[in-house]
């Protein structure tokens, strides 16, 4: 499971509600596809913004090597040059593929907003279009 913090702005002429973060959610659980993968998601309304935390499904269920299938210091590259690393518990060695850009939970969160706030004439009126601040 990720989680994703995202806000959306306000408008400057549009006043705070206190419902505005149950109608935001509604809005976002209106327009969620199962690629989204959104689980869970927690609004709270601010005069100037209304933020969320998504809760997102991963993209591949984890799986947990078994000692056969655990790569060893001699059989991952640039491991052998950190001493103690082998003995630490509990420390998963097995190297991971980069995911791709669209498969990254920040990247999915951020799309469903912009479709949100392109597909809802609500949150058009309320808040300024989504600005992605992406990690690198």
């Amino acid at each position: 499971m990720h989680f994703v913090h995202a806000s959306l702005t306000r408008k400057r002429e549009v006043r705070a509600d206190p419902g505005d973060a149950a109608e935001l959610l509604d809005v976002l659980w209106a327009h969620a596809t199962e690629a989204d993968l959104l689980e869970h998601a927690r609004g709270m309304a601010h005069p100037d913004r209304v933020d969320l935390l998504l809760f997102l499904r991963q993209t591949e269920p984890r799986q947990t090597p078994g000692p056969e299938q655990t790569p060893g210091p001699e059989q991952t590259p640039g491991l052998e040059q950190t001493p103690g690393l082998e003995e630490a518990p509990g420390l998963d060695q097995t190297p991971r593929p980069e995911q791709p850009d669209e498969d990254r939970p920040e990247y999915r969160a951020i799309e469903l907003l912009c479709r949100c706030h392109r597909a809802s004439p609500l949150l058009q009126a309320k808040y300024q279009p989504p600005h992605p601040q992406l990690p690198a």
